[in-house]
């Protein structure tokens, strides 16, 4: 799929998607920044595009955005393959990754949670 495929699935401007892979967010495989280089968008793309896509919708800012896939790659090679969720924390301006054992305290509480999309793509 093409960069303006994808954004045409996400409904956002190409131009967005393509400020999100220069700036590391998305990191398509064997792709270098050279001005027109084609990107190719696989599945696993897609989903984290969406996912940056309703974070940037829920107001969340890309530096805490960046901090939190910063923070998941150091855990794992493919930040966004966990059966986890993300809880935005509003007062502290922060995303922190949370289990299902911790979903229903937070959803009581009133807390925010994304779920990580499940990667199928080894």
């Amino acid at each position: 799929m093409t960069l303006t495929e994808a954004a045409e699935t996400l409904g956002v401007h190409q131009s967005m998607l393509s400020r999100w892979v220069i700036a590391g967010l998305v990191r398509p495989a064997g792709w270098i920044h050279k001005q027109g280089e084609p990107i190719n968008v696989t599945n696993k793309h897609l989903r984290e595009f969406a996912l940056i896509r309703d974070l940037r919708g829920s107001g969340v800012s890309i530096g805490v955005i960046r901090d939190a896939i910063d923070l998941l790659r150091t855990i794992s090679a493919q930040p966004f393959r966990r059966d986890q969720f993300i809880a935005v924390d509003w007062e502290n301006e922060a995303l922190r990754v949370v289990d299902t054992q911790e979903v229903m305290v937070l959803l009581d509480g009133g807390q925010m949670l994304m779920p990580l999309p499940k990667d199928q793509i080894a």
